[in-house]
Protein backbone atom coordinates (compact mmCIF):
# COMPACT_ATOMS: atom_id res chain seq x y z
CA UNK A 1 0.00 0.00 0.00
CA UNK A 2 2.60 2.33 1.09
CA UNK A 3 4.61 1.66 -2.44
CA UNK A 4 1.74 2.20 -4.54
CA UNK A 5 0.95 5.60 -2.27
CA UNK A 6 4.26 7.02 -3.06
CA UNK A 7 3.97 5.97 -6.74
CA UNK A 8 3.33 9.33 -8.04
CA UNK A 9 6.37 10.97 -6.00
CA UNK A 10 8.97 8.62 -6.72
CA UNK A 11 7.71 9.26 -10.95
CA UNK A 12 8.41 12.92 -9.81
CA UNK A 13 4.77 13.82 -10.62
CA UNK A 14 4.04 15.00 -6.73
CA UNK A 15 6.39 16.29 -4.50
CA UNK A 16 4.59 14.96 -1.71
CA UNK A 17 2.05 12.30 -0.64
CA UNK A 18 -0.53 14.97 -0.07
CA UNK A 19 -0.25 16.70 -3.10
CA UNK A 20 -0.42 13.58 -5.54
CA UNK A 21 -3.48 13.79 -6.89
CA UNK A 22 -6.13 10.88 -7.35
CA UNK A 23 -4.29 8.66 -4.83
CA UNK A 24 -5.65 6.82 -2.15
CA UNK A 25 -2.89 8.56 0.44
CA UNK A 26 -4.53 12.17 -0.82
CA UNK A 27 -7.87 10.47 -0.14
CA UNK A 28 -7.25 9.34 3.20
CA UNK A 29 -5.63 12.86 4.05
CA UNK A 30 -8.39 14.64 3.24
CA UNK A 31 -10.74 12.32 4.67
CA UNK A 32 -9.01 12.89 7.74
CA UNK A 33 -9.37 16.69 7.44
CA UNK A 34 -12.10 16.68 7.02
CA UNK A 35 -13.50 14.31 9.54
CA UNK A 36 -11.47 16.49 12.24
CA UNK A 37 -13.55 19.03 10.85
CA UNK A 38 -16.40 17.66 11.02
CA UNK A 39 -16.29 16.12 14.91
CA UNK A 40 -15.81 20.13 16.11
CA UNK A 41 -18.74 20.88 13.85
CA UNK A 42 -20.98 18.39 15.40
CA UNK A 43 -20.01 19.54 18.75
CA UNK A 44 -21.36 22.91 17.92
CA UNK A 45 -24.66 20.99 16.90
CA UNK A 46 -23.83 21.18 13.09
CA UNK A 47 -24.68 18.17 11.08
CA UNK A 48 -21.82 17.57 8.67
CA UNK A 49 -20.36 13.66 7.23
CA UNK A 50 -17.04 12.52 6.04
CA UNK A 51 -16.86 9.68 4.54
CA UNK A 52 -13.64 7.92 2.58
CA UNK A 53 -14.92 5.04 0.04
CA UNK A 54 -11.41 3.63 0.72
CA UNK A 55 -10.62 0.56 3.07
CA UNK A 56 -10.63 1.33 6.72
CA UNK A 57 -6.96 1.61 8.33
CA UNK A 58 -7.00 0.94 11.87
CA UNK A 59 -7.68 -3.02 12.24
CA UNK A 60 -8.09 -2.14 16.18
CA UNK A 61 -10.96 0.20 15.96
CA UNK A 62 -12.76 -1.12 12.88
CA UNK A 63 -13.09 -4.96 12.62
CA UNK A 64 -12.88 -4.01 8.39
CA UNK A 65 -9.39 -2.33 8.97
CA UNK A 66 -6.26 -3.59 6.83
CA UNK A 67 -3.51 -2.34 9.32
CA UNK A 68 -2.26 -2.90 13.07
CA UNK A 69 -1.70 0.98 13.21
CA UNK A 70 -3.70 4.37 13.24
CA UNK A 71 -4.53 6.51 10.44
CA UNK A 72 -1.66 9.31 11.93
CA UNK A 73 1.21 6.29 12.12
CA UNK A 74 0.30 5.47 8.37
CA UNK A 75 0.73 9.20 7.09
CA UNK A 76 4.20 9.16 9.06
CA UNK A 77 4.99 5.71 7.34
CA UNK A 78 4.36 6.64 4.00
CA UNK A 79 6.39 10.20 4.79
CA UNK A 80 9.20 8.19 6.20
CA UNK A 81 9.22 5.84 3.41
CA UNK A 82 8.66 8.80 1.01
CA UNK A 83 11.94 10.61 2.09
CA UNK A 84 14.05 7.15 1.34
CA UNK A 85 16.31 7.92 -1.90
CA UNK A 86 16.56 4.80 -3.72
CA UNK A 87 18.79 4.18 -6.58
CA UNK A 88 15.95 2.46 -8.78
CA UNK A 89 13.60 5.06 -8.60
CA UNK A 90 13.96 9.29 -9.51
CA UNK A 91 11.71 11.21 -6.88
CA UNK A 92 11.46 11.01 -3.03
CA UNK A 93 10.15 13.91 -0.72
CA UNK A 94 12.63 16.53 -0.15
CA UNK A 95 14.00 15.95 3.53
CA UNK A 96 14.01 19.49 3.66
CA UNK A 97 10.41 19.56 4.24
CA UNK A 98 8.57 19.24 7.18
CA UNK A 99 7.33 15.40 8.46
CA UNK A 100 4.03 14.95 7.37
CA UNK A 101 1.78 15.44 10.08
CA UNK A 102 2.87 18.93 10.95
CA UNK A 103 2.08 19.73 7.08
CA UNK A 104 -1.64 18.06 8.04
CA UNK A 105 -1.34 20.73 11.12
CA UNK A 106 -0.98 17.76 13.85
CA UNK A 107 0.81 18.16 16.59
CA UNK A 108 2.37 15.08 17.80
CA UNK A 109 4.69 17.44 20.33
CA UNK A 110 1.21 17.14 22.71
CA UNK A 111 0.88 14.04 23.08
CA UNK A 112 3.23 13.87 26.15
CA UNK A 113 1.39 16.61 27.46
CA UNK A 114 -1.55 15.03 27.01
CA UNK A 115 -0.23 11.84 28.74
CA UNK A 116 0.64 13.88 31.83
CA UNK A 117 -2.18 15.79 32.23
CA UNK A 118 -5.12 13.32 31.31
CA UNK A 119 -7.24 13.60 33.90
CA UNK A 120 -7.18 17.35 33.72
CA UNK A 121 -7.68 17.76 30.11
CA UNK A 122 -10.37 15.04 29.22
CA UNK A 123 -11.87 13.89 32.95
CA UNK A 124 -12.50 10.04 32.46
CA UNK A 125 -12.19 9.37 28.54
CA UNK A 126 -10.83 10.54 25.29
CA UNK A 127 -11.85 9.39 21.47
CA UNK A 128 -13.60 9.91 18.63
CA UNK A 129 -17.11 11.82 19.20
CA UNK A 130 -19.18 8.80 18.33
CA UNK A 131 -16.69 6.40 21.10
CA UNK A 132 -17.35 8.59 23.55
CA UNK A 133 -21.06 9.31 23.04
CA UNK A 134 -21.49 5.48 22.70
CA UNK A 135 -19.17 5.16 26.06
CA UNK A 136 -21.05 7.66 27.69
CA UNK A 137 -24.36 5.37 27.15
CA UNK A 138 -22.74 2.19 28.23
CA UNK A 139 -21.69 3.97 31.71
CA UNK A 140 -25.13 5.38 32.59
CA UNK A 141 -24.30 8.57 31.96
CA UNK A 142 -25.50 11.59 29.53
CA UNK A 143 -22.10 12.82 28.70
CA UNK A 144 -18.56 13.77 30.19
CA UNK A 145 -16.46 16.48 29.63
CA UNK A 146 -13.47 15.94 27.61
CA UNK A 147 -14.02 15.72 23.86
CA UNK A 148 -13.08 19.64 23.04
CA UNK A 149 -9.46 19.51 24.36
CA UNK A 150 -9.10 15.72 22.80
CA UNK A 151 -9.65 17.02 19.81
CA UNK A 152 -7.79 20.09 19.98
CA UNK A 153 -4.77 18.33 21.62
CA UNK A 154 -3.24 17.11 18.39
CA UNK A 155 -4.29 19.38 16.10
Amino acid sequence: MVYVDLNPVRALVAPTPEKSDFTGIQQRIRAFQKQTMTEGLQQQGISDVSTCRLCPIPASTDPNGILPMTETEYFDLVDRSGRLVRSDKRGAIDAKLEPILQRMGIKPEAWADTVFRFGDKFGLAAGLFSNLRDFAKRIGRQWFSGYSSARTSFI
